[in-house]
């Protein structure tokens, strides 16, 4: 009995270190984080902080890891080159105080946590960068860094789709 066993619990062992696990990416739901704060924002101009966009298990962003961070913009005529609009997520260690929010008197103590650059040459911009997902609580705001023109009136949005890594055993 003994001998019978312990052969089953070895080919089972066997079984499981044969046992192929493929990565893949789960995307949750893209989510506009900036609409209407990104209209008519001049040349070096920020945005208001957003709504808070909550990444913990169970929330908005589910706490997913990653994030596709895609940046629709419209100028009025086309943008200097190599400029961008930049954003930083403000965030809540706490769940209730948030960073300071940057502004033309206010500098951020740090680098923004993202940069979309805008396309010379022409007065649209479609951008998708994939960047580390802030967890927890956070805000967005936008500047228009240096492209010399000001954004559209409306139909200019900041959207976040979050995605995290999963491994399925096959």
């Amino acid at each position: 009995m003994k001998r019978a066993l312990s052969l089953l619990l070895v080919f089972g062992m066997v079984s499981l270190a044969q046992a192929a696990i493929v990565t893949k990416f789960l995307l949750g739901s893209q989510t506009s984080v900036l609409t209407t704060e990104l209209n008519s924002i001049a040349s070096n101009g920020f945005t208001a902080a957003s709504a808070a966009f909550n990444n913990t298990v169970g929330q908005t962003g589910d706490g997913y890891v990653l994030c596709d961070v895609e940046g629709v913009f419209t100028f009025g005529a086309n943008p200097t080159a190599n400029t961008a609009v930049v954003l930083w997520f403000l965030m809540a260690a706490d769940g209730t105080n948030y960073e300071n929010t940057p502004t033309a008197s206010i500098t951020l103590g740090r680098a923004p946590d993202v940069v979309l650059p805008v396309t010379a040459g022409q007065t649209g911009t479609r951008v998708t960068r994939r960047i580390l997902c802030p967890w927890g609580l956070f805000k967005a705001v936008a500047k228009n860094d240096g492209t010399g023109q000001t954004l559209a009136a409306s139909g200019n949005t900041v959207k976040i789709r979050p995605i995290t890594i999963e491994g399925i055993v096959q």
